[in-house]
């Protein structure tokens, strides 16, 4: 029967194969879709979407050197001094976002002054460690509502746990069998997922596997599912653990995997 494509947006051609050959796959979380394609946003350290090591070089901050004018130096001073009490008061109302930005524009003048950047390296792990939930993954369902809606600009780490079974049904001659198109694009059995926005146009799937972390560049809510055209012969399920900020619609995470999206 037919079945969405990854998109949640096109129809997917039939699968025509008899029931003769049968290929079953047990597909480990660990060992499928690595740095295939990175998240819906920018990368975290530790996720399947780290830059290279070239790449990480090429985005070093230069930091430039104070000016000599001792009357601007004294300016300097002023702002970092008045800037520090705004962003401790912001703190101390947990106004995080706030005192982060705060720090941000310290940092930018005065890219050299260690305790503006300890402050928003606590910000920032304190973002990444915010909220925490679980899901499970039916192998045999398409696209599974998690409950998470990620936010612009947050942070978030998924992590998958366990195994399932990824069956492959088709008849076979003597030539073999070409993978299908529409099969061709990952790992055979991985976990994707998508950040339904409400506007088709933005719905981009991506591969979480084992674990990626990302920072979204726009909110929506997460959709998980295996990587199959028609995931109903398959077995198993995979538990799904979040971090970061995010917002949790309750009875969904937590709890069994949800049905496939109407």
């Amino acid at each position: 029967m037919p079945v969405r494509d990854f998109t949640g947006n096109k129809k997917m051609k039939h699968k025509t194969f008899l029931l003769i050959g049968i290929l079953g796959v047990v597909v480990a979380a660990a060992d499928v879709c690595n740095a295939q394609r990175p998240g819906p946003g920018r990368q975290r350290p530790g996720g399947n979407n780290a830059n290279s090591a070239e790449d990480r070089e090429e985005q070093v901050e230069e930091i430039k050197p104070l000016p000599n004018d001792k009357r601007l130096i004294r300016l300097h001073q002023t702002f970092v001094r008045e800037a520090e009490k705004l962003a401790v008061e912001y703190e101390e109302d947990q106004q995080w976002d706030r005192a982060k930005d705060v720090y941000g524009e310290i940092i930018k003048l005065v890219p050299q002054y260690g305790p503006a950047r300890v402050k928003m390296a606590q910000l920032l792990q304190r973002e990444a460690q915010a909220n925490k939930a679980k899901f499970v993954v039916d192998a045999t369902q398409g696209w599974q509502d998690t409950g998470i809606n990620v936010i612009e600009g947050k942070p978030i780490t998924i992590r998958s746990k366990g195994t399932w079974t990824f069956t492959l049904e088709m008849e076979l001659s003597a030539d073999g069998v070409t993978i299908p198109e529409e099969l061709s694009e990952w790992n055979l059995g991985c976990l994707l997922g998508l950040i339904d926005t409400g506007n088709p146009k933005e719905i981009e799937s991506f591969v979480v596997g084992r674990q990626s972390s990302f920072v979204p560049e726009q909110s929506g809510r997460l959709r998980l599912r295996m990587y199959d055209v028609d995931p109903s012969d398959n077995e198993g399920s995979l538990t799904v653990e979040f971090l970061g900020t995010f917002q949790q619609q309750k009875g969904i995470a937590d709890g069994p995997g949800s049905r496939t999206r109407p």
